[in-house]
């Protein structure tokens, strides 16, 4: 029996600023805008993970349970370029940041927590954290604005992170259809 076709609502959120290493979420935006990738996603750019909480209050319950979100972010640790995906809210307790500690403000997992509490999340939630170095490594990286230009292990986290995300909207599209 074959099942009619439909397009899964996918929203993908970069989380950045233009400081250096911090842009690495949105660099991942920029490669799935490639016409290669053929991405069926939706993209938002935000600057900060407050931002996610007014997105996540504008959609109506229906709308939002029927969404899968991917989060895209810098990350602090030891191995510069290292992908990490987790499935919110297991994402483990040594990967969560100090609490505070974000150029944003308020940290990504302290604005999930937030949603999570006010019941305005989806069900599905993707966090890829790209991590971009320990806190003394990143602070000459954030004197360097627009023109920041990743490592070659940046360059090639921010490739894969994107063709992982590519993918997994194909695959969720294929499912569907079945």
């Amino acid at each position: 029996m074959r099942s009619e076709s439909r397009e899964i609502p996918y929203e993908v959120f970069g989380i950045g600023s233009a400081q250096g290493a911090d842009q690495v979420g949105w660099r991942v935006l920029d490669r799935l805008l490639d016409p290669w990738h053929c991405n069926p996603a939706r993209l938002h750019r935000l600057e900060t993970p407050l931002d996610l909480l007014g997105f996540a209050a504008a959609l109506g319950i229906d709308e939002r349970a029927t969404q899968t979100w991917v989060l895209l972010d810098a990350c602090l640790g030891e191995s510069v370029g290292k992908v990490h995906c987790w499935r919110w809210p297991a994402v483990p307790e040594s990967a969560l940041p100090v609490r505070g500690v974000s150029s944003h403000g308020i940290g990504l997992i302290d604005a999930l927590r937030l949603g999570q509490e006010l019941g305005i999340l989806p069900e599905f939630v993707w966090i890829y954290g790209i991590e971009i170095g320990e806190p003394q490594s990143t602070e000459s990286d954030r004197s360097h604005s627009i023109d920041w230009v990743p490592c070659a292990r940046l360059h090639a986290a921010i490739a894969k992170c994107a063709s992982n995300i590519a993918s997994r909207s194909l695959a969720m599209q294929i499912a569907s259809n079945h």
